[in-house]
């Protein structure tokens, strides 16, 4: 069963590029969308749910007190998608205290917030999947198990979705790299992860439309490719020269391999972009 959306309020946190893909697809009441800025972008521009952008620092208690006033009625869902460089060094139960307060003076059904794949133990023999464990042994796999748990312990109705490296229009993973010839700094056998920015906010969406969603959720397209697979065929669609790799003993070996299937089931989902392949070939032809 899913919700009537029409009848809730949405609040999305963050104007990154997946908002970019999420926000044209809420189908809420009132939709207002906060970040640094204010401004919407790309397809936000032109849509009809963005009914309110504000610019807001939600680390900021002055920020947040005129956020508490946007929010007088509020009844409805929180998408929380900022990255986790947002919060700088500070420790996140500390610095998602005032967007807390705040928060807990209105009505919040649920919160939805982004995470990364990047939590999850490498260099593992099997594939990973929602439940596996985590090790942080990154400051940024620290940054994004902490303002995971900070949520987790705010009280609040919370799910996750931990996105693999995210690409679509306007991005697309290596391109810079593949058009200046650079050496990719990596192993060419390590394993890349990845989802089109379409599928991960139908996925991201769902999680707030079902009746009972996973609490956490890790979405990826289900088809790993190894490091030079994919830097070889995004050099061919771009007609560029073919990528040399770096083996330097300062390139991290870094490499998992994601199984999304249990996720996309529990959302009654399936990836639009199946495979790399037919997500880079779409947006290449559109450059």
């Amino acid at each position: 069963m899913r919700a009537d959306l029409s009848k809730l309020d949405a609040l999305v946190i963050g104007n990154g590029f997946l908002a970019n893909y999420l926000v044209p697809l809420l189908a809420y009441g009132r939709t207002l969308l906060v970040s640094r800025t204010g401004r919407p972008r790309g397809q936000n521009q032109h849509s009809a749910h963005a009914h309110r952008c504000l610019a807001i620092d939600i680390t900021k208690q002055k920020d947040t007190d005129r956020l508490a006033h946007e929010l007088v009625g509020f009844c409805g869902d929180v998408f929380f998608l900022l990255p986790p460089s947002t919060l700088a060094d500070r420790a996140p139960a500390s610095a998602l205290g005032p967007l807390f307060g705040t928060l807990q003076q209105v009505n919040v059904r649920r919160v939805i917030v982004t995470s990364s794949t990047g939590v999850y133990r490498e260099n593992t023999d099997a594939p990973v999947s929602a439940a596996s464990g985590h090790l942080a042994d990154t400051p940024r796999a620290r940054r994004l198990l902490g303002i995971e748990q900070a949520w987790l312990a705010s009280g609040f109705a919370v799910h996750i979705a931990r996105l693999a490296g995210l690409y679509g229009r306007g991005r697309i993973v290596g391109r810079g790299h593949i058009e200046r010839g650079d050496t990719i700094a990596a192993r060419a056998d390590g394993f890349l992860n990845l989802v089109h920015g379409a599928d991960a906010a139908r996925a991201v969406l769902a999680t707030a439309e079902l009746a009972a969603p996973p609490l956490l959720s890790l979405i990826s397209d289900g088809e790993p490719v190894r490091r030079r697979d994919y830097y070889y065929h995004l050099a061919q669609l771009l007609g560029a020269q073919t990528p040399r790799f770096s083996r330097a003993q300062d390139a991290a070996p870094r490499s998992r391999r994601c199984d999304p299937n249990a996720s996309w089931q529990a959302l009654g989902l399936t990836p639009n972009y199946a495979s790399y392949q037919a997500g880079l070939g779409e947006l290449v032809a559109e450059l």
